[in-house]
């Protein structure tokens, strides 16, 4: 009896769980260094972290866009940041940065500034710590000047960046919340 008892606790445990979309995650306390590391999915254009995040990105991203991790030692471990560029433009040393996915850590008393541009998506709570993960824009045109062919690259890119979805629920410890309800966010 005490058996059957355990297995209803358990199941209804998971129930619960999945009712509240945060099935607990065998990834605890990731270091912040390794936010951005993948793991395998079959989708072509789908992108997954070991935090849980996924990205999907557009279609006409495939094959087009490389990828870039930035983690200090400037920023570091105050942010960690991922970089979605156009390919050509980046091999070009252009940079043609298409958006930045950013985790800042919260320090209590401090406040944080990010742009108005800017899209805070939520407060990813890990080891003992707090981030807020931000969508970020690129502040200005980011092509090889006068190269016409790299300029039309990057534009047809760039107006599909609406079309990036990011995935959530399956960030153990993330709260989907906007720049108005962290007191501590600052619009520059």
């Amino acid at each position: 009896m005490k058996k059957v008892y355990l297995c209803l606790a358990a199941t209804l445990f998971l129930v619960l769980c999945s009712a509240c979309g945060k099935m607990p995650s065998g990834n605890t306390d990731i270091d912040i260094s390794r936010f951005w590391e993948e793991e395998t999915v079959d989708e072509e254009n789908t992108l997954k972290f070991m935090t849980g995040l996924e990205l999907i990105l557009p279609e006409s991203w495939n094959g087009k866009t490389v990828y870039d991790v930035e983690t200090g030692p400037k920023n570091a471990p105050a942010s960690t940041t991922f970089i979605v560029s156009e390919k050509t433009n980046a091999e070009a040393d252009g940079s043609g940065v298409l958006c930045y996915l950013t985790f800042y850590l919260h320090e209590a008393g401090e406040e944080q500034y990010i742009f108005e541009t800017d899209r805070v998506l939520g407060l990813y709570e890990q080891g003992g710590k707090q981030y807020v993960l931000v969508l970020e824009q690129p502040r200005e045109t980011m092509y090889v000047e006068g190269d016409a062919g790299l300029q039309a690259n990057y534009e047809a890119l760039s107006a599909y960046t609406d079309s990036l979805q990011i995935q959530t629920d399956e960030m153990a410890g993330f709260t989907e919340c906007g720049a108005e309800a962290l007191e501590w966010i600052v619009y520059l």
